[in-house]
C-alpha cells in the first residue's frame, strides 16, 4: 500500500486550519452586536444603588449640619444676611440664634476666620425617627472674636464642643430645631469623649 505523500496531505490540512482560523477570528469581530461570554450562568441581579428613605434622611441631615456650620461662619465672618438662617434652623433655635447675632452686633463684636483653618464640624452620628432626628457633631471653633471699634482680641482660643442637635421635618425639608452642648474642651481640637 502506497503511503500518502506530504504534498497531498498538506493541501487539506492548510485548508482546514485556514477555515478554523477564519471561524475563530470571525467570532471575535466587533461587528457582532451580541455580547460574548464564557460564563455559562451570568448574574442577573444588579447591586442596589438606591438608598432607603432612612439613608436619604441621614445623608440630608449630615449635609444640613455641615451647611449650617458654614452658613454661621458666613454670617459672623463674612457679614452675610442673618436671614439665611431660616434655610437651616427653626423654632427656638432660630430665635436664640437671632438673639446671638443681635447681641454681637450691639456689642460691636466682629469675627475673623482662624488663619490656620482649624474651625470645622464633624458629624459623628445621625438617628432618625419619623419626622424627628438627632445629630451628634463635634464643632471646633478657632475663629477670632474682636472688638469692632478697637480691634482688640476678645477671644482667640480654640475650643471643641460636642453638640446634640435636634431636627424636625418641615414642609420645606429638614430644619435644625434645638442644640445643646454635651461637652466642651478648651485649647483642643478634639471633642471630649
Amino acid at each position: 500500500m502506497p503511503t500518502p505523500s506530504w504534498r497531498k496531505l498538506r493541501s487539506p490540512v492548510i485548508v482546514g486550519l485556514t477555515f478554523a482560523l477564519v471561524l475563530l477570528l470571525g467570532g471575535c469581530s466587533d461587528d457582532d452586536p451580541s455580547p460574548q461570554t464564557t460564563d455559562p450562568a451570568p448574574t442577573t441581579t444588579k447591586p442596589s444603588t438606591t438608598l432607603s428613605q432612612q439613608q436619604e434622611d441621614e445623608q440630608a441631615l449630615r449635609q444640613l449640619a455641615e451647611e449650617w456650620f458654614e452658613a454661621v461662619r458666613r454670617i459672623f465672618v463674612d457679614g452675610e444676611d442673618p436671614a439665611i438662617a431660616e434655610r437651616y434652623v427653626t423654632g427656638d433655635y432660630l430665635t436664640e440664634f437671632r438673639r446671638h447675632v443681635q447681641d454681637d452686633a450691639a456689642n460691636g463684636h466682629v469675627t475673623e476666620r482662624d488663619p490656620q483653618g482649624r474651625s470645622r464640624t464633624t458629624v459623628e452620628d445621625v438617628s432618625v425617627t419619623g419626622d424627628r432626628a438627632e445629630i451628634v457633631e463635634c464643632v471646633v471653633d478657632a475663629d477670632v472674636l474682636k472688638d469692632g471699634d478697637t480691634g482688640e482680641v476678645i477671644n482667640d482660643e480654640i475650643a471643641a464642643r460636642r453638640f446634640i442637635t435636634r431636627a424636625v421635618q418641615t414642609d420645606s425639608g429638614w430644619r435644625l430645631s434645638q442644640r445643646t452642648t454635651e461637652s466642651r474642651t478648651e485649647d483642643s481640637e478634639i471633642c471630649p469623649a
